[in-house]
């Protein structure tokens, strides 16, 4: 135990340590709201695993360092939001300036919502759809335990259990809902219907003020020399790879001025 004290102490500095004594201390009582690893307040939801990433940073800190260190005047769209950790992150951000959150599944807009009114951030709007190819209704595979896993992908849909019907849009209701003149970051997770996400941003009028995307590609589902060729065409050339988990890779695809 005392080794490995030190390694954490060698590695992190001792807020590696009051890290770790934090969470456990969270872990035993299980506070109804909590500061997560992001320094954004969460409404704790200690069954699901999505919540314990967003509350431990397991997600990392690229993207969120990525987001606090954006100078220009910005838009942030939140594709797949789940209960909103980047979205609050870009909340506190002053120089973006507004940020649009989907989340299509009820159980985790609630969430959503939730989060944004504990941490009392006025400059998020919430929307509960998801984006696809039609505007209308979407059998999407929900799993409370573990909600970032949502998916309206039929490839990966299992009819016999835990689906629910949502609500979609595609991207001349984006048009209308997205229609200020700043510069724009995408960050979209949506458990591999990130393809016909992408189809449907680069056909909106605003597609020329995107200047980032974020996407999380499902390689078991997408063919990612697909989007990228697709990407390309609009002068989007990815600046940042992660470490591949589970057939997935987060992605920052860059404008090419």
């Amino acid at each position: 135990m005392f080794q490995k004290i030190i390694k954490i102490i060698r590695q992190e500095g001792i807020n590696g340590i009051y890290q770790r004594l934090r969470i456990r201390f969270y872990y035993l009582f299980k506070p109804k709201i909590v500061k997560s690893a992001y320094g954004v307040y969460l409404n704790s939801n200690w069954g699901d695993a999505t919540f314990n990433l967003c509350f431990n940073g397991t997600y990392g800190y690229f993207f969120s360092d990525f987001i606090k260190r954006l100078k220009k005047n910005y838009e942030f769209i939140d594709i797949g939001a789940n209960q909103g950790i980047y979205s609050l992150i870009a909340s506190k951000n002053t120089n973006i300036k507004r940020i649009i959150a989907f989340e299509p599944v009820d159980q985790t807009f609630k969430l959503l919502k939730e989060n944004i009114r504990i941490n009392k951030f006025t400059n998020i709007i919430a929307k509960k759809f998801a984006i696809s190819k039609y505007n209308g209704k979407a059998k999407i595979q929900f799993n409370k335990n573990h909600t970032g896993t949502a998916t309206i992908e039929n490839r990966y849909l299992n009819l016999s259990k835990n689906l629910y019907s949502i609500k979609t849009v595609n991207f001349k209701v984006l048009n209308r809902l997205i229609n200020s003149n700043y510069r724009k970051v995408i960050k979209i997770d949506v458990e591999g219907h990130e393809l016909e996400v992408i189809n449907q941003l680069i056909k909106t009028d605003f597609v020329k003020l995107i200047d980032f995307i974020y996407v999380e590609v499902n390689f078991k589902i997408n063919s990612f020399s697909i989007i990228k060729d697709k990407l390309k065409k609009k002068n989007f050339y990815y600046v940042y790879k992660s470490p591949k988990i589970n057939n997935h890779c987060d992605f920052l695809f860059k404008r090419k001025i």
